[in-house]
C-alpha cells in the first residue's frame, strides 16, 4: 500500500489498546498495515486493517496479535470536502449514542468501537477475525440475508426512538439530513448520479415494448425528482413513528457470518456517516432498492415487512415504549417515499457491478452532466444488466406501486 500515515504509530496503537480489558500495560512491538477493502468498495473513508503485535507488559516475552480496522478521512479531492460536511456524525454515534443505547437495549449488530485519541479516526474491531464477510453485491441479498437486516434495523430504530425521549437533541443532531439537499457540493454530486441513472431508465423504457408506457413519466420527472425526494424525506420527519435511520444501508455497509450450512447466521451494520431522522421506512426503502435481490423484490416483500414490524414492536415493548407500527402503516409510509425508491434504484447499479465505479470525483464537479451520464450509461448498457436485470427492475417498481404513485404525484 501507499505510505503509512504519520499518525499511525506504536504510541497511537498503544493508547487505543490500553483502554481494552486486560491490556492496560501492553507494549506494542510491531504492526502491519494493509487496505481493509479494495478500491470500488468504499468511497467516503480510507479503512485500514492494522495487525498489531504486542506484549502484556514490559517483562513479558510472549507476543499476542490483535487486528483493528481504522477508518480515516479521505485526504484530498472534492470527496474530502463532501465527507467533511457530514461533521463528526459517526464519531458521536460510536462514542455517545451507542453507549447510551446499550444501556437501554443489548445491541449486538454493530461492531465494537475501540478508544481513539483522534476524533477523526474511528477504530473498530476487525470483524473478519470473527468470520464476518461482505455478501455478493452483484446478485443482491436473498431472503435469509434480508431477514437478518430487518431484525437488526428494527432493533436500531426501536432503541433510537426510546433514546429520543431521553435525549432528543442527540438523536436529531445525528439525523441531520446530509444527502437530499440543494446547493451543496455533496448533494449536487449525488443528484448528478441519480439523474444519470434515471436518464438510463428512460432510454431503456423507450426501447421496451413492455415498459415503454413509463418512459414519458420518468422523462417528465427528471427535472423535479430530486426536489420530490427532498419533500418526501422532510415529510417523513412528521410521520407518527419517527426515529434515527442508518441512512446508507446497502450491501457494502453490512457484513455477515455464516454457519456450517453456509447460511447467514449473524449480521453487523457498518458506516454511520449518513444517518437520517424520520420515518423508519426511509431505511427500508433504501435497503430494498439498493440491496435486495430480484426474488425478494418480486415476491417476498410482505414477508420481510412482517418480520420487521414484529421485531420493531417487540423491541418497543421491551423498551417500555407505547408506540407500535402495523404492516399497513409501514407500507403507506414506504409508498410516500416512492421518489426515494426510484432514485435509489437508479443510483446504485454502477456501484453494484462486478467492476464498480472507483473514481467518483467527476460527479462532484459542475458542468459534468454528460460525462456523468456516459459513465452511468456504460454500466446500464452492459448486456446482462440491460437484457436481464432492467426488465425485472421495472417490473418490481411497478409491483411496488412506485410508478402509480409518481404518476398521481405528478398530476
Amino acid at each position: 500500500m501507499e505510505k503509512i500515515p504519520d499518525w499511525l504509530c506504536t504510541d497511537f496503537l498503544t493508547e487505543c489498546l490500553k483502554h481494552e480489558e486486560k491490556k492496560q500495560n501492553i507494549v506494542v512491538t510491531t504492526f502491519k498495515v494493509s487496505p481493509a477493502i479494495p478500491p470500488g468498495e468504499q468511497y467516503a473513508s480510507c479503512p485500514l486493517r492494522v495487525k498489531v503485535d504486542y506484549k502484556d507488559n514490559k517483562e513479558s516475552d510472549h507476543l499476542h496479535t490483535f487486528s483493528l480496522i481504522i477508518k480515516s478521512e479521505v485526504s484530498e479531492g472534492v470527496v474530502k470536502e463532501v465527507v467533511s460536511s457530514y461533521g463528526s456524525c459517526e464519531s458521536v454515534f460510536y462514542k455517545t449514542f451507542l453507549p447510551k443505547a446499550n444501556i437501554l437495549l443489548r445491541i449486538n449488530f454493530i461492531p465494537k468501537s475501540i478508544f481513539s485519541t483522534n476524533s477523526s479516526l474511528i477504530v473498530l474491531e476487525d470483524l473478519a477475525q470473527e468470520g464476518f464477510v461482505m455478501a455478493d453485491k452483484v446478485t443482491g441479498l436473498d431472503f435469509e440475508h434480508c431477514c437478518l437486516y430487518m431484525e437488526a434495523m428494527a432493533g436500531l430504530h426501536a432503541v433510537a426512538l426510546a433514546l429520543h425521549k431521553k435525549d432528543p437533541e442527540l438523536v436529531e443532531s445525528l439525523g441531520r439530513e446530509k444527502i437530499y439537499l440543494n446547493g451543496l457540493v455533496g448533494p449536487e454530486g449525488f443528484k448528478a448520479m441519480t439523474v444519470s441513472g434515471l436518464r438510463c431508465l428512460v432510454e431503456y423504457a423507450e426501447m421496451s415494448e413492455t415498459f415503454n408506457k413509463y418512459a414519458g413519466l420518468i422523462r417528465d420527472i427528471l427535472g423535479s425528482i430530486w426536489d420530490m425526494t427532498i419533500k418526501a424525506i422532510n415529510s417523513s420527519r412528521e410521520s407518527p413513528i419517527r426515529t434515527l435511520n442508518h441512512g446508507d444501508p446497502w450491501t457494502n455497509n453490512l457484513m455477515f457470518k455464516y454457519n456450517n450450512e453456509e447460511k447467514p447466521s449473524e449480521m453487523k451494520l457498518l458506516d454511520f456517516q449518513m444517518m437520517r431522522y424520520g420515518s423508519p421506512a426511509n431505511d427500508l426503502v433504501f435497503f430494498i432498492w439498493s440491496s435486495a435481490n430480484d426474488d425478494v423484490r418480486t415476491s417476498r416483500l410482505d414477508e420481510l415487512f412482517q418480520i420487521y414490524v414484529e421485531s420493531f414492536n417487540r423491541n418497543l415493548e421491551q423498551l417500555n415504549c407505547v408506540e407500535r407500527i402495523s404492516c399497513d402503516s409501514l407500507r403507506e409510509e414506504m409508498l410516500k417515499l416512492s421518489p426515494l425508491a426510484i432514485c435509489t434504484a437508479a443510483f446504485f447499479p454502477p456501484y453494484c457491478a462486478k467492476k464498480a465505479i472507483v473514481d467518483v470525483e467527476p460527479f462532484f464537479h459542475k458542468g459534468n452532466s454528460e460525462i456523468c451520464y456516459n459513465i452511468y450509461r456504460s454500466f446500464f448498457r452492459e448486456e446482462h444488466f440491460w437484457n436481464c436485470r432492467l426488465p425485472k427492475l421495472f417490473q418490481q417498481l411497478e409491483l411496488a406501486g412506485v410508478f402509480d404513485y409518481l404518476s398521481k404525484y405528478k398530476k
